[in-house]
């Protein structure tokens, strides 16, 4: 795809995927984002020690907690597993809220500069994060920002990051403009209904989302739902209710720290009407209008993105308890005196919230290589010079002997780059086939319904991957017995048919 169609971010991550090769790459950005997010979350507790004037002598082991405490949250253990690149856009979100908030400690034009930086990537990263921008811009600007000047920043601000983004917002309104509104389109009422927010158990959406959870019934046919391994977690979830109430009554009856629990609040309610929008019995209505009548909003058809904005505000909430925690209680009895013994209770009270992220994710998260016959078949694409390779079964998501039969993301387009290697676009999620409509895939299925090979030449198909070891696999047998294919190699994962 053209340089000017695509973000800078997707640009800089095909770059690196193509230069690192994506065996090593995508391990660097699995790390990366990770210890981005830490870094975040050390920056942040250091702001809100200065602004809310917390002050202790061991500051640095408590900042240790609360980067354990982000880390170790329902949202985190569903996301890393599922979509990475949405926690990299989030997170960006809130490095460009932290740059806004430093502003009311420190006044420069170096924070705003850091924060259009972080708003130009976000924007990169997940176009949709505009929304939750513009949300806490809202907010900030209502109860902080007043003079003329600061009007004129968040202009520029907004100004310099669609500049910035002009690249491909504009190739796409001038080249692609029909396509993505027919994308848009697609973007019915059973989208909505198939990746709406559903209640763990008998526990409300509401209430779910208040948990921290981003709980879709589809997402834990993939991975483990947290039902099995904590059947009292719905405990934690009236607990954290309880003291998100004492949170917000300790900021607001501050005179100093008012306006910053107002500003929490706002957020906070507003993430959580939007997160849970359709799955409400409550304000659904409400909030339909965005999709109705905002553009680009239909877009978002996962809304518990916005569940991203509770989890930092219940860490910052975290943060001023545990100063009142460590002032009132640990340092007035000895036993929590020993610096061991607060670190083995603070972690078995995280772990108790989340006790599925022990052992790499109970086992979930693992390295693995990737099997020989995946490297000799880039090996033969490469060697033989071919263009166009139809992936076999047809399915945008499977399972395989040598992922221990997780369900991924297909990976053979991005193993393979740069040679264009045609994989299914199909979501298949629940009554949902597929959102694109594309001629080329209509025809794919045609042939696989068919076994006419036709349909293939006339979109100038040079070869077919059939993966072995992978999802249903024996359904695409019937390659084998197809005229004017040839059988060029057979290896124990991957058979590959030349077309004549």
């Amino acid at each position: 795809m053209s340089f000017l169609s695509e973000p800078i971010f997707y640009i800089a991550y095909r770059l690196l995927n193509f230069v690192l090769w994506y065996v090593i790459f995508s391990k660097i950005f699995f790390v990366g984002v990770l210890l981005s997010a830490g870094f975040l979350w050390y920056l942040f507790a250091d702001f809100i020690s200065k602004y809310l004037d917390l002050k202790h002598k061991n500051a640095k082991l408590i900042y240790v907690w609360l980067i354990c405490f982000f880390m170790i949250n329902p949202f985190l253990y569903e996301r890393i597993l599922t979509q990475l690149w949405v926690i990299y856009g989030v997170i960006l979100v809130w490095y460009w809220t932290y740059f806004l908030l430093k502003n009311l400690l420190d006044y420069n034009t170096k924070n705003f500069l850091y924060s259009w930086l972080a708003f130009w990537l976000s924007i990169s990263a997940m176009p949709h994060s505009v929304f939750m921008i513009f949300v806490s811009v809202v907010v900030l600007i209502a109860l902080f920002y007043h003079s003329k000047k600061d009007f004129i920043n968040f202009l520029y601000l907004w100004l310099i990051a669609i500049f910035l983004n002009l690249n491909w917002l504009i190739w796409w309104f001038l080249f692609h403009q029909q396509w993505a509104i027919s994308w848009i389109k697609i973007i019915d009422n059973r989208n909505l209904q198939s990746f709406a927010t559903h209640g763990l158990d008998w526990l409300s959406p509401e209430i779910t989302s208040i948990y921290g959870y981003w709980f879709r019934w589809e997402t834990y046919s993939y991975i483990t739902s947290p039902a099995k391994l904590n059947p009292k977690r719905y405990m934690s979830a009236f607990f954290v209710c309880a003291v998100s109430m004492l949170w917000i009554w300790y900021l607001l009856t501050s005179k100093k720290t008012r306006k910053f629990g107002l500003f929490l609040l706002c957020v906070w309610t507003i993430s959580l009407v939007l997160g849970v929008w359709i799955a409400s019995k409550i304000w659904w209505q409400w909030v339909k209008y965005l999709y109705d009548y905002v553009p680009f909003y239909m877009g978002m058809r996962e809304p518990q993105k916005w569940i991203w904005m509770l989890i930092l505000i219940y860490w910052i909430w975290f943060w001023v308890w545990v100063n009142l925690i460590y002032n009132f209680v640990v340092n007035k009895y000895w036993i929590f005196k020993n610096l061991y013994i607060r670190y083995c209770l603070v972690f078995m009270l995280l772990f108790a919230r989340v006790p599925w992220m022990l052992f790499a994710f109970r086992g979930q998260l693992f390295l693995w290589d990737y099997p020989k016959d995946y490297f000799q078949a880039r090996d033969v694409i490469s060697d033989k010079w071919l263009q166009k390779v139809l992936v076999l079964p047809w399915h945008s998501y499977v399972a395989c002997d040598w992922t221990r039969w997780r369900v991924i993301a297909n990976v053979m387009q991005e193993f393979m780059r740069p040679t264009s290697l045609v994989v299914a676009d199909n979501i298949e999620i629940w009554n949902i086939y597929t959102n694109v409509e594309s001629t080329q895939s209509k025809d794919v299925e045609n042939f696989i319904k068919s076994k006419d090979l036709n349909h293939l030449k006339k979109n100038w198909f040079d070869a077919i991957i059939n993966l072995k070891s992978c999802a249903d696999f024996k359904n695409y047998e019937f390659v084998e017995k197809i005229d004017w294919l040839d059988k060029i190699f057979s290896w124990s994962r991957i058979d590959f048919y030349n077309i004549k």
